[in-house]
Formats: C-alpha cells, sequence, structure tokens
C-alpha cells in the first residue's frame, strides 16, 4: 500500500496578514529613525538595529507559527514554515520599500539632509552617487532597503523554521 500524501496548505492568508503587520511595523520604524538621524544630524547606533530586526522576526515567528496551528497533529515539514517566513518578510519588504521610495522621492528636504550625513561619516562617497539624482538615490535607498530586508528574513525563517517545525510523532 502506498502512503497517501497530505493534502497542501497554503500559508498565502497566513503570511498576508504577518507581512502587513511587518509591513506597517517597518514603516513607522522608518520614519521615526529617519527623522531621529537628521534631528541628531548623525546615524543610529546598533541598537536601533536590534529594533529593526526584531521588526523582521517577530512577524516571521508569529507567521510560522499560526502556519502550523492548521496542521492538526500532522508533522510540518521545514520548508513549510520556511514558505510561511519568506512570503511574511517579502510582503512585509516590499510594503515598506514602497514606503521608503515615496517618502524619500516626495520629499526632497529629507533626502538631501540624509545626503549630507552619508557624505560627513563616508567621505570617500564617489561623485556619481553625489551627482545622481533623486529618483535615482530613491531607488537605490529601497532597492537596498528591500534586499537587505529579504537576505536577513530569509535567515531568520529558515533559523525560526527549523526551531519551529513538528517532528513526527
Amino acid at each position: 500500500m502506498s502512503e497517501e500524501k497530505p493534502a497542501l496548505i497554503s500559508p498565502l492568508g497566513t503570511a498576508i496578514k504577518f507581512g502587513l503587520a511587518m509591513g506597517v511595523l517597518l514603516i513607522i520604524y522608518l520614519y521615526f529613525t529617519t527623522r531621529k538621524t537628521i534631528e541628531d544630524n548623525h546615524s543610529l547606533d546598533g541598537n536601533y538595529n536590534i529594533l529593526n530586526l526584531l521588526m523582521v522576526l517577530v512577524p516571521i515567528v508569529l507567521a510560522i507559527l499560526e502556519h502550523r496551528r492548521k496542521f492538526a497533529g500532522r508533522p510540518m515539514r521545514i520548508t513549510e514554515g520556511l514558505g510561511a517566513g519568506v512570503i511574511t518578510v517579502f510582503i512585509g519588504g516590499a510594503i515598506a520599500a514602497v514606503f521608503l521610495f515615496i517618502y524619500y522621492y516626495g520629499n526632497s528636504d529629507v533626502m538631501q539632509a540624509l545626503e549630507k550625513i552619508s557624505l560627513k561619516e563616508n567621505p570617500g562617497t564617489t561623485q556619481n552617487i553625489i551627482e545622481a539624482g533623486d529618483f535615482k538615490k530613491a531607488i537605490l535607498a529601497c532597492l537596498s532597503f528591500y534586499m537587505l530586508t529579504f537576505m536577513v528574513g530569509f535567515i531568520l525563517s529558515l533559523i525560526s523554521s527549523l526551531f519551529l517545525f513538528k517532528r513526527k510523532a
């Protein structure tokens, strides 16, 4: 007799819910850290990076846990938890990156203030980046933020899935 394959349980609904929550958390974080950076006239310290990491990690873990509850006693594979986490960070990071683009590109004062701080702290900045238009700078900031968030989120999803998956009894 062949063993019957269990039905696939999609993580999409769970990931959308927690991805939206992650996006909102990251938008709030980006807004306030950008304002604080401009007010203090220097980049923020590492404590804010830990806060950012938590804002990515908590929704991922909650999404994996909620997705795991759908399995009703059946073991959840690591890849199923990883899928829930990756889709969550994909959605949350995309929402925050769109906000970042609109906020930076729509507010040239913010972009110029951040550029001055960056030039002060990194005097070796290339002339190409300095001469690039606001649109290019906003796109570069969004893409670099999104890629970093996605890579960190993927790693956190993998680690969380390893710790949270259900083994066969």
